[in-house]
């Protein structure tokens, strides 16, 4: 599935490519115009062209949309120490995936809010730890598909972090 929304996000590309193309060379056309030959014919093919190329745009607008409109937002935030020690947690509610097992804070981002507040909010609400100053390491960001609940596309931010 992740493929095939690759697939038309790279067919966009290349569509939105030809008729960038194509918009030039009927430009020059024109201008040959000025210059009295005649291109009446060969415009009107590019333009069929053209055409042909916006209806294959929107299709695959609407298909890359149809991945995009259940897209979640979600942050992992590592934090790691001077001495290099990783802060992991134990999941603790029996009646939650994953129960008993190690984790790092993460969770959903709510639309108004940034990655990195996203992050500091999780890992308060997971961990009753308030973050204030870090030093940003660097952010992963994927596109990531998940079927744990359902089949969802997740736009994930991995940020790793130094506790000072």
């Amino acid at each position: 599935m992740e493929d095939q929304y690759n697939n038309f996000k790279r067919e966009f590309t290349i569509i939105s490519d030809h008729i960038n193309e194509y918009e030039s060379f009927i430009q020059m056309l024109n201008k040959m115009k000025t210059y009295g030959f005649s291109v009446d014919q060969l415009v009107n093919q590019v333009n069929s062209h053209i055409e042909v190329n916006k209806n294959l745009q929107d299709q695959l607008k609407q298909n890359i949309q149809s991945y995009e409109k259940d897209l979640r937002e979600f942050t992992i935030y590592i934090l790691v120490d001077n001495e290099k020690n990783i802060y992991l947690s134990r999941r603790n509610n029996p009646k939650k995936d994953f129960y008993g097992k190690y984790q790092v804070p993460e969770g959903g981002k709510k639309n108004n809010e940034s990655y990195d507040q996203c992050a500091k909010r999780e890992t308060k609400e997971e961990t009753d730890v308030e973050i204030h100053e870090l030093d940003l390491v660097t952010i992963y960001q994927d596109l990531g598909y998940f079927l744990i609940v359902k089949n969802v596309y997740v736009q994930m931010h991995n940020i790793f972090c130094l506790d000072r």
